[in-house]
């Protein structure tokens, strides 16, 4: 019996509350459970993108996502991921429209913001160049020669 009356008290027995416990000991284990899957997760993403042969698939996609993103010549030797942010690509090359050299050397360090990528967004904070020749000209119209790139990277403008 749940529930004992006597001289006009109720009383509640403990069989109520076992299959409570039972259900927030459940709960509590699946949420656990939960947690160490997404820490397990974010550390197997970590130690993979140390691997040569991930970060050589990834340099590949780069390079394949960047040459169909801006109809030009992309090439990059090597490419390496510094957490938290900050992604170094080596022996890179890049051409102009004009197909004329327009970025050209050995290391390009991008800091980025990781918690921006997870919104679909690229922001940059800091480019650091070593051993890069890069050949910016100006044309009649006014335009750089990278204009193109950043018209190919610019999202729609929303209307109010």
């Amino acid at each position: 019996m749940l529930f004992e009356h006597a001289k006009n008290k109720t009383i509640i027995t403990f069989e109520i509350l076992i299959p409570l416990k039972k259900i927030g000991r459940i709960a509590l284990k699946t949420i656990l459970w939960i947690i160490a899957s997404v820490i397990f997760m974010v550390l197997l993403v970590v130690i993979l993108i140390q691997i040569p042969a991930v970060q050589n698939f990834a340099k590949n996609k780069a390079v394949s996502f960047l040459q169909g993103k801006i109809h030009t010549k992309v090439q990059i030797g090597h490419i390496s991921l510094g957490l938290p942010k900050l992604l170094v690509l080596e022996n890179v090359y890049f051409e102009d429209q004009k197909k004329d050299t327009l970025i050209a050397g050995d290391k390009l360090k991008v800091d980025i913001s990781l918690l921006k990528l997870l919104d679909h967004k690229v922001e940059i904070n800091e480019i650091n160049l070593q051993g890069i020749t890069a050949n910016v000209s100006r044309g009649a119209d006014s335009v750089f020669n990278f204009d193109y790139i950043m018209k190919a990277f610019a999202g729609e403008q929303k209307k109010k």
